[in-house]
């Protein structure tokens, strides 16, 4: 019985589990474009932009025309490329993202650049963190650039919809 339960705990002790977190969707490999250029003026691609992050609730940090600046504050939501789950169920990150809309006169119209800072919310096991005096915390990820590209599309969408 001894040997038994000997060899049942040195059988736990050298198992390690091996975290695969977070998944990343594979079909996430072509990054998305951030910068779009519109056949508009800059005084109306810069009322709708600000016009779609309006109509979405984004809070806004810093909004400055005459430098072509826009700074979102954090927004929070769903990852649509990390997961985790083990097997078949994949549950999306929590995840949170800043960005930097840099607006500027062109000779085709104006151009628009979103610059993103993402992060997700993880434990520092699955993560293979230090412990820091929380067991959760936010982890730098390269933005997938889907908001972003969804972003550019709404502003052109209104931008259309304006001139029609």
């Amino acid at each position: 019985m001894t040997a038994f339960v000997f060899l049942a705990l040195s059988a736990c002790s050298n198992s390690k589990k091996q975290f695969a977190e977070p998944y990343v969707k594979k079909n996430d490999t072509a990054a998305h474009s951030t910068q779009q250029i519109y056949g508009y003026s800059y005084k109306d691609t810069w009322a709708a932009t600000n016009e779609v992050l309006n109509n979405l609730n984004t809070p806004i940090l810093v909004n400055r025309r005459e430098h072509g600046l826009i700074i979102t504050d954090w927004i929070t939501g769903k990852s649509s490329r990390l997961f985790s789950g083990y097997g078949n169920s994949k549950i999306p990150y929590k995840i949170r993202y800043k960005m930097k809309f840099t607006v500027q006169p062109s000779k085709q119209g104006t151009v628009i650049t979103i610059d993103s800072k993402e992060q997700y919310y993880t434990d520092v096991i699955s993560g293979q963190l230090d412990f820091q005096g929380s067991l959760y915390r936010w982890v730098e990820t390269k933005p997938g650039g889907e908001i972003q590209k969804n972003l550019l599309q709404e502003i052109q969408s209104y931008l259309a919809q304006s001139r029609a």
